[in-house]
Formats: C-alpha cells, sequence, structure tokens
C-alpha cells in the first residue's frame, strides 16, 4: 500500500476526504498539538479527533462554528513518525508541495466551492486566524517522566491520573497562547477569483491551480462524487473498503448544512 498525497483549495471537503481515508484504520497521519500517535492506539484516537472535528454546534457564531472545531494534520511529524502504515500527507492550497506516494486531488467547481467557503468561512472568506485545539494529554506526553504511564489516550480524563501530574499538566498547558489574532488576509472579490477560474475537460469551471494540478493528479476526485457515494468512489480509487462507518461519517456531514444548500451545491440528501 503506497502513501498518499491529499491536495485540495480551501473549502472543497479535503478534511472529509482525509477522515474517510484515515477510518479505515490502514493509513497514519500525525495531528498538530497530538503527540502520542502510534500504530497500536490511531483508530482509538482518531476516533475522538474526528468527533471532534465534526461537533459543529450550528447554533455557536456562524464565524466560529467550522473553523474552531479543525484539527489539523502536520506533515513533518506524518513524515517522521515510526509507523509501519501508508502515511497521508496533506495539503490546502499548497499544490506546490512535493507528491509522497500517489497524489490525490478534491475539487469541486468554482461556484460551489464559493458557496462552500463562504459558508464554513475557509478560503477567501477566512479573515480570522483561530487557536489550533489544544488537548491536556499532549502536554502530558511532553513532560511525563518514565513512570507515568504509557496508557493516557484522548479518551482519558484529566481527573483519572494523579493530582500532582494533573497540576503539572495545568502548567505546562499555561504556556500555550489560546488567544485567536486577527490575519489581516487581503480580501479578494468574487469577480477576481473567477476571472482566474478555468474550464477542466469535463466541462466544470474550477480555480486556477485546481485546473493545473487536475492534468498531473493519479486520482481527481469531485467533491460531489465524494459525498453521494458516501466516500466509496475514493476509497476504490485507492483500493480500500468502504464500510457502514463511512456512511456514517458521510451523513454526519451531510447533517452539518441544509438541504436546500446541500441542493444547490449538487449534493444529494
Amino acid at each position: 500500500m503506497k502513501d498518499i498525497s491529499i491536495y485540495y483549495s480551501g473549502g472543497s471537503g479535503g478534511f472529509i476526504a482525509l477522515h474517510s481515508i484515515l477510518l479505515t484504520d490502514q493509513y497514519f497521519c500525525s495531528f498538530k498539538g497530538i503527540n502520542f500517535l502510534t500504530d497500536s492506539n490511531f483508530l482509538i484516537n482518531f476516533d475522538i479527533i474526528k468527533n471532534k472535528q465534526w461537533s459543529i454546534n450550528l447554533n455557536t457564531s456562524p464565524d466560529l462554528k467550522w473553523k474552531s472545531s479543525e484539527i489539523w494534520p502536520d506533515n513533518d511529524k506524518t513524515l517522521t513518525a515510526a509507523s509501519a502504515r501508508a502515511k497521508v500527507y496533506f495539503h490546502c492550497s499548497r499544490f506546490q508541495e512535493p507528491v509522497k506516494g500517489k497524489s490525490v486531488l478534491i475539487y469541486t467547481d468554482i461556484e460551489s466551492q464559493l458557496k462552500l467557503c463562504k459558508l464554513k468561512k475557509a478560503a477567501w472568506y477566512n479573515y480570522t486566524d483561530y487557536p489550533l485545539p489544544k488537548f491536556w494529554q499532549s502536554s502530558y506526553y511532553s513532560i511525563k517522566a518514565d513512570f507515568w504511564s504509557n496508557s493516557v489516550t484522548l479518551a482519558t480524563n484529566l481527573s483519572d491520573i494523579p493530582e500532582y501530574q494533573q497540576a503539572e499538566v495545568l502548567a505546562r498547558m499555561s504556556n500555550f497562547n489560546d488567544v485567536a489574532k486577527a490575519n489581516n488576509q487581503k480580501t479578494v472579490t468574487t469577480e477576481e477569483i473567477l476571472a482566474k477560474s478555468r474550464t477542466l475537460p469535463n466541462g466544470l469551471l474550477v480555480e486556477g491551480r485546481v485546473a493545473d494540478f487536475y492534468e498531473i493528479a493519479d486520482h481527481c476526485i469531485l467533491l460531489q462524487d465524494l459525498v453521494n457515494t458516501d466516500g466509496k468512489i475514493l476509497l476504490d480509487a485507492i483500493g480500500v473498503q468502504h464500510t457502514d462507518n463511512h456512511s456514517m461519517l458521510f451523513n454526519k456531514w451531510r447533517s452539518l448544512h441544509s438541504l436546500e444548500f446541500l441542493k444547490s451545491i449538487g449534493i444529494s440528501e
């Protein structure tokens, strides 16, 4: 089984593609702020990561509800991780990054992408740099003495470890800066984005960089096809099995959008 490099332009479904691959329990990926993933504990911890990512409260501020729950992969840590599994690398709008293994492009038409970005405050609509979620377990492993337990996972409650360890972990966490900072990202108009878009051989108008990568990618998966098949079109392409867990994942993703919105971008209920 070969490594996979996922490429996508912001707002085009990169995370749901990543999670559908990792849900097979045949690949490895490191995440920022989480330093204790191994082959043996990967699935249980990834399941918690996945649940946190998609536990989006639609009643919160629309400026926070999507970006604040994102847990980003760490390609550098993935590269150096001691894993016997094939690895997944994740590139959001960074099409210049070298391909490791097979390249997978997740894309959608530019009009759908603009709608998704506006809904989720992603890419051109992302004007705030939200802090990454911080996990006390990562602080635990960064200061852990040899005699401390190696069985702490994301499912472990802080109260489950000895009080003196809790105190040291909390002191370590206090060093993190959890204050969101203004991004000062340059405003780009819809007209400018559309002007740089190009038409693919299949007739879809897409962002220019997507059109360039479409010509060289090993697998090109349209977001609408990805969701409408509950991820099967992607998993078939890379040769891994689709399960009921994938259908549950994509049903969760659909539930975070109104039926009217899904219909507007060509996704079925």
